[in-house]
C-alpha cells in the first residue's frame, strides 16, 4: 500500500491494524506491516519527466526518479529505494495517496515503475480517520484510469510548454545580453504574470482625483450617528458651502425614512479557494500558508481532504456523529452544536460547486493535535465555524434609509444604518457581522440636532484591485485556469524566481518580471492571455470525466509549440526583437531614462522611458482640472499627486516639485506635441 507522506502512512496503518502493527524502518524512513500488508510512505512524486537532449523544441523524454534529476531533492532517494527494494516482491497494490490527480499519479508511478500496475487497487477516502480508512480499504476499487490519464496528460502538457517556450527566452537572453540568464514560462504561470504585469502598470500610472467628503454628526434622544450630503461634491468651494450652511442651520429635519428587513442565508462550508480568501481577508495568511496549514490539520484526521472544490455535504460524512463529536470535545463550540442538535433535521446549506473526487471541507471532530500551532488553530476555527453555520438558520438583518434637508436651504443628506434582528448563522461564524452604524426611531418631520460637521479631502485609489498572492489566486480561479491544488504553488513561483517582490502600497512586479513579461507578449502572445491555457484545461477536465486520449491532448500541445518556436526562430534571426532585447534591459540602451535606466523613448526636455513619459502624459492633462477642484496652488497639488498616485506618476510628481522649468512646460502643456494633445 503507498501512502502519499509519512503522516498519512502512520495514521493509515493505525486505523487499520487495531494495535498489531510492526513499525519498521528502512535508512530512517519508518513504514508499517499488518498482517501481509505493508504501508509504505512516499513523499509526495517520486519521478518526473526529464530529457537528455538540448536546445528547443524538445519533445523526446522520459520519466526518471526525481532525485536522480533535479536539485536539491536528494532526501527522495531513500523513498525511491524503501519502494525499489519492497514493490518487487509484492503480490498486489494499493494507490492509497490522496484522492486527486496528483495522488493518482504519484501512486500510479511508483506502482508501475517499481511494481505491477495491472495488480493495482484504488483506495478512496476524504478524511483519514479510522472509520474513513476503514470503510476505504473495505471498498477497494479499480485503478482510476482516467484521473491518471488525466494527471500524466497535464504533466506532459506542462512540461512540454515550460521547458521549450523557457528555452527559448533563454536563448534570446543569451544572444542579446552575451550572458547566461535564468529565465521560466509555463503554461500557467506567463498567463498569470502578464495579467500581474499589466495590473501593476495600471496602478502605476494612476493619477489620483481628489474626493471631498463631508461628514455630518446628528444626534436624536441622546443617540449619535453621521449622515453624508446626497449630491456628490465636485470642488473645495462646493464643500465649504455645505459645511459653513450645515453648522450655520445647528439642525436638520427628516424627510423620508424607510426600513427593511430581510434574511440573509448561511454560506455553505468551505472549498479551498473560499477558505484562502477568508483567511487572508481575516488574518492576512497567503494561499499558499493556508494550504499547508489546512493540509497539516488534514493529515492528523483533523478535518477533510482541503484540497477540494465543493461546497457541497453529503450525508454519507455523518452530520449527526460530527456534531456530537464536536459537542462532546470542543469546548469552544459545543454550545452550538448542542442546538444543532436539537434540530428535528440536520440540513446543511449546500453550495453550487462539485467535485467528483471530495466534499467540501468539514471537521471530523477529532480535535487538533496539542503541538498545533496558533495559525493552525486558527485556520481550524474557521473551518469548524463555517461547518457549523452551513446547518444554522438564516440570519434576520434590518437595513434602516433616513433622507434629512437643510432647513432653509437646497442640500439634502443621507444616513444608513443596519441592525441584526437574528443573530442566526451569525452565532456561529462571527467574521462576518456587519459593522455598520444603527440609526435612532426616526420619523417624518423630526428635527434632528447638528452636533459637528467635518470635512476631508481623500483621493481616489486605483481601480485595478492590488496585487496580492490572494488576488492573483482569485483571478487564476475566475479565469479558469490552474487548480484549487496548483495555483498557491504557481503564485509562490512567481515570487521565488524574483518576477514579483513586496512594495509600496501592495506587490509590485521586479525589472525581470517586467523583463519577462514583455518578452512573452512580444514573442509568445499566446501564452500572455488565458484563452490558450483555459482551453487546455477544459481538455485536460475532458480526459478525466470523458475519457478523451491523452496520446491526442499531447500531440495538440507538441504541434502548437513547435509552431510558435518556428515562428520565434524567424524573428530572431531577422533582429525583429532587438528593440525588445533593449526595452527589456538586456542590453545596454542608448539613452537611458532619467528616473530609472530603463530606455529612453524622449529626450526632449528630459530622457524618460514609455512608463515615465505616460505618466507625465497624464499628470499634464490633469494638473489644471485638479487646481481648480482642490483650490491647491501647483506645489502642493505636486506633493498630494506623489504621495497618492502611482509608482511612475508619483516620480513624475517629485520630478516636477524639482524642475521649475520643466514644470512651466508641462502646465503650459508645452511639452504635449500636438499628436498627444
Amino acid at each position: 500500500m503507498i501512502a502519499e507522506k509519512p503522516k498519512a502512512a502512520k495514521r493509515i496503518a493505525e486505523a487499520l491494524g487495531d494495535g498489531h502493527i510492526v513499525k519498521c524502518t528502512y535508512m530512517g524512513i519508518p513504514y508499517y506491516i499488518i498482517n501481509d500488508v505493508v504501508v509504505l510512505p512516499s513523499a509526495g512524486h517520486l519521478f518526473g519527466l526529464s530529457t537528455d537532449e538540448r536546445g528547443y523544441p524538445v519533445f523526446s523524454y522520459r520519466w526518471v526518479p526525481i532525485h536522480q534529476a533535479e536539485r536539491g531533492v536528494g532526501f527522495l532517494a531513500k523513498y525511491y529505494k524503501l519502494m525499489a527494494a519492497m514493490l518487487p516482491r509484492a503480490s498486489l497494490y494499493v494507490n492509497a495517496c490522496d484522492y486527486d490527480i496528483e495522488g493518482s499519479v504519484i501512486g500510479f508511478m511508483i506502482i508501475k515503475m517499481l511494481g505491477n500496475a495491472s495488480k493495482a487497487y484504488r483506495m478512496k477516502y476524504s478524511a483519514l480517520t479510522r472509520q474513513d480508512i476503514r470503510r476505504a480499504w473495505a471498498n477497494l476499487e479499480p485503478l482510476d484510469v482516467e484521473m491518471v490519464e488525466a494527471g500524466l496528460a497535464r504533466h506532459e502538457v506542462d512540461w512540454i510548454w515550460g521547458i521549450n517556450i523557457s528555452r527559448a527566452l533563454m536563448d534570446f537572453a543569451r544572444r542579446a545580453s552575451g550572458k547566461r540568464i535564468i529565465l521560466s514560462a509555463g503554461r500557467v504561470q506567463s498567463p498569470t504574470l502578464v495579467y500581474a504585469y499589466r495590473t501593476w502598470l495600471e496602478r502605476a500610472l494612476h493619477v489620483p482625483k481628489p474626493v471631498f467628503q463631508v461628514t455630518v454628526e446628528l444626534e436624536k434622544n441622546g443617540f449619535r450617528f453621521s449622515a453624508k450630503p446626497l449630491a456628490k461634491i465636485e470642488t473645495r468651494a462646493d464643500a465649504d458651502r455645505i459645511v459653513r450652511a450645515t453648522r450655520k442651520a445647528r439642525y436638520v429635519i427628516v424627510e423620508h425614512v424607510e426600513s427593511k428587513s430581510r434574511r440573509v442565508r448561511p454560506p455553505p462550508a468551505f472549498n479551498l479557494p473560499t477558505l484562502q480568501a477568508e483567511a487572508a481577508r481575516i488574518y492576512g495568511f497567503s494561499p499558499s500558508y493556508t494550504q499547508r496549514l489546512a493540509e497539516e490539520l488534514y493529515l492528523a484526521a483533523t478535518i477533510s481532504y482541503p484540497r477540494t472544490n465543493s461546497e457541497k455535504l453529503p450525508p454519507t460524512i455523518g452530520y449527526r456523529r460530527i456534531l456530537e463529536e464536536i459537542a462532546a470535545r470542543h469546548p469552544a463550540y459545543s454550545g452550538i452544536a448542542m442546538d444543532l442538535l436539537e434540530m428535528p433535521k440536520l440540513s446543511p446549506r449546500q453550495g453550487k460547486r462539485e467535485d467528483p473526487a471530495h466534499p467540501a471541507i468539514y471537521p471530523t471532530g477529532t480535535p487538533p493535535p496539542k503541538d498545533a500551532g496558533r495559525d493552525a488553530l486558527r485556520v481550524y476555527d474557521l473551518i469548524v465555524r463555517r461547518f457549523l453555520a452551513a446547518f444554522h438558520s438564516d440570519a434576520m438583518l434590518e437595513s434602516t434609509l433616513a433622507r434629512f434637508r437643510h432647513p432653509t436651504m437646497n442640500i439634502h443628506y443621507i444616513g444608513s444604518g443596519t441592525s441584526i434582528l437574528d443573530d442566526g448563522w451569525l452565532a456561529a461564524y462571527p467574521y462576518s457581522r456587519p459593522d455598520n452604524q444603527e440609526l435612532p426611531k426616526l420619523k417624518p418631520r423630526d428635527n434632528v440636532t447638528v452636533v459637528s460637521v467635518s470635512q476631508r479631502l481623500k483621493w481616489t485609489n486605483p481601480q485595478s484591485p492590488k496585487i496580492t498572492r490572494m488576488s492573483l489566486v482569485k483571478w487564476m480561479e475566475k479565469v479558469g485556469i490552474g487548480t484549487e491544488a496548483t495555483r498557491a504553488r504557481i503564485v509562490e513561483t512567481l515570487y521565488k524566481r524574483g518576477y514579483l517582490e513586496k512594495g509600496r502600497g501592495g506587490d509590485r512586479i521586479t525589472l525581470m518580471g517586467m523583463t519577462v513579461s514583455s518578452m512573452i507578449e512580444e514573442m509568445f502572445p499566446q501564452l500572455s492571455t488565458p484563452d490558450l491555457t483555459r482551453k487546455l484545461e477544459r481538455e485536460l477536465e475532458e480526459v478525466r470525466m470523458n475519457g478523451k486520449s491523452r496520446r491526442i491532448v499531447v500531440e495538440e500541445a507538441k504541434n502548437l509549440v513547435a509552431r510558435l518556436i518556428n515562428e520565434f526562430r524567424q524573428k530572431l534571426e531577422s533582429g525583429e526583437l532587438e528593440e525588445l532585447a533593449e526595452r527589456a534591459g538586456l542590453i545596454e540602451p542608448r539613452h537611458k531614462c532619467e528616473l530609472c535606466g530603463l530606455p529612453a523613448v524622449t529626450g526632449d526636455p528630459i530622457s524618460l522611458c514609455e512608463y515615465h513619459r505616460e505618466a507625465l502624459m497624464k499628470v499634464s492633462r490633469q494638473l489644471q482640472v485638479l487646481m481648480s477642484k482642490t483650490g491647491l496652488d501647483l506645489d502642493r497639488l505636486l506633493a498630494k499627486i506623489a504621495q497618492n498616485g502611482g509608482e511612475f506618476v508619483s516620480d513624475i510628481a517629485k520630478l516636477l516639485v524639482k524642475k521649475v522649468e520643466l514644470r512651466r512646460r508641462v502646465f503650459d502643456s508645452g511639452f504635449l506635441s500636438s499628436e498627444d494633445a
